[in-house]
């Protein structure tokens, strides 16, 4: 278990830095208005945020999640068995690994809450203008 700790916190931990430094690009599209005219640019800079940072980021995270989500689930039930029990023996190293996972869970929420929120915009930039 403590392997998989240590692997864990250093992807989940790699994931959040890419996400931290990658965010500003991410951040700068999403803050962009939609114009009556002159979106090329914009449409540019929203496409090049979707596909070179929210979307890998995105990917990433969203596999992190499916490769930790059997370990996570079988030291959770395994926890809560045990609390119904009444017989806990506390872990820390799991206990850092669900810490670790729920994380990764809240960063792969805001990576694909950014995804969403930049496909959107990209396709209200392409509508065509019917009345200004």
């Amino acid at each position: 278990m403590s392997d998989l700790l240590g692997s864990a916190s250093l992807l989940v931990g790699v994931a959040g830095l890419i996400y931290s430094v990658w965010y500003s690009e991410i951040k700068a599209a999403l803050d962009l208005d939609v114009p009556a005219y002159g979106r090329d640019s914009r449409i540019k800079q929203v496409r090049a945020a979707v596909r070179v940072r929210a979307l890998p980021i995105t990917l990433v995270v969203v596999a992190l999640n499916v490769a930790l989500a059997p370990p996570a689930w079988t030291v959770a039930s395994e926890s809560v068995r045990a609390i119904w029990e009444g017989h806990v023996d506390y872990d820390a190293v799991k206990a850092c690994f669900l810490i670790v996972f729920a994380a990764l869970v809240v960063l792969s929420i805001a990576c694909v809450r950014d995804l969403v929120a930049l496909v959107a915009l990209r396709r209200r930039l392409k509508e065509s203008v019917t009345s200004v």
